[in-house]
């Protein structure tokens, strides 16, 4: 199985891109997303706790397979994990 995720959202800065792997290195810059301000919910944080993409690493090679980020400033970020076969 394989499953890539991409986005045009302007990728990783390259200072944050040598932290992405180590728990608790949150790569949010604290900004608001302004679409929940016309929902009228409180605006949500962007930034995160650190533990996504060092979890999902983790959960996909104990399961025999892998997960890569490619990222370039200024243009987007490709996710890609893959994940053995049930036999």
């Amino acid at each position: 199985l394989e499953v890539v995720i991409s986005d045009r959202a302007g990728g990783i800065d390259a200072r944050t891109q040598k932290h992405i792997w180590s728990f608790f290195q949150a790569s949010g810059r604290g900004e608001t997303d302004q679409r929940w301000d016309q929902c009228k919910v409180p605006s949500l944080s962007l930034a995160g706790y650190g533990l996504g993409l060092p979890l999902a690493r983790v959960y996909c090679r104990y399961f025999g397979g892998d997960l890569e980020v490619l990222t370039k400033e200024g243009t987007g970020t490709t996710v890609r994990f893959t994940l053995p076969s049930l036999p």
